[in-house]
C-alpha cells in the first residue's frame, strides 16, 4: 500500500501525492492499486486524460486475471465503475 501517498492525498498535497504513486516500481504486485490511486490523484488536478488512461490501465490489469475472490472482486469494480462514471461525466460536462 502506498501510505505517503494517501497520506499527502488526504493532507490536501497532491504534488506530494502524484510523486509518491509515480515512483513505486511497476512490478509491485499492487500495481492495480497504484494506478486507481494515480487516477484519483490526477482527476483532482484536472488531468482527465491521463486520470482515465490510469483508471483504464487498472481495469486491464485487473481483467488479466489477477488472482481474487469474487467478493473483493466485486467491491473493487463497484468502485472502479462509480469513479470511470464520475470521471466520464465530469469531462463530459467540460465538453
Amino acid at each position: 500500500m502506498h501510505v505517503q501517498g494517501i497520506v499527502a492525498y488526504r493532507n490536501g498535497d497532491l504534488n506530494l501525492a502524484l510523486a509518491d504513486f509515480n515512483t513505486r516500481d511497476r512490478t509491485q504486485p499492487d500495481v492495480h492499486d497504484r494506478l486507481c490511486h494515480r487516477g484519483i490523484v490526477l482527476y483532482r488536478m484536472g488531468k482527465l486524460d491521463r486520470a482515465l488512461a490510469d483508471v483504464a490501465r487498472a481495469r486491464q490489469i485487473d481483467r488479466a486475471g489477477r488472482a481474487r475472490s469474487a467478493a473483493a472482486l466485486h467491491r473493487r469494480r463497484r468502485r472502479e465503475l462509480s469513479l470511470i462514471e464520475s470521471l466520464a461525466s465530469l469531462q463530459a460536462a467540460r465538453l
